[in-house]
């Protein structure tokens, strides 16, 4: 398997890849938007994107749940 992996996943991470940050923005708008959804009906989500970031792996884009760690 390349380093785009099949169906639209990565074949280093095995994460959903997209082509563009664009797309990725979209994904993370749908995201806090069923997470803000879910709070106001008071039901449980399971969506914890938060940023995206660019994978020199497959030269894709992913979308992640880990916040930016403070520069060391």
């Amino acid at each position: 398997m390349g380093p785009r992996g099949k169906a639209g996943r990565c074949g280093v991470t095995g994460k959903r890849r997209f082509r563009d940050k664009a797309e990725c923005l979209q994904v993370l708008h749908a995201a806090a938007a069923a997470r803000h959804h879910s709070d106001t009906d008071d039901e449980a989500c399971r969506r914890r994107e938060v940023r995206s970031y660019f994978c020199r792996g497959c030269h894709g884009w992913h979308t992640t749940s880990q916040r930016e760690s403070a520069p060391a």
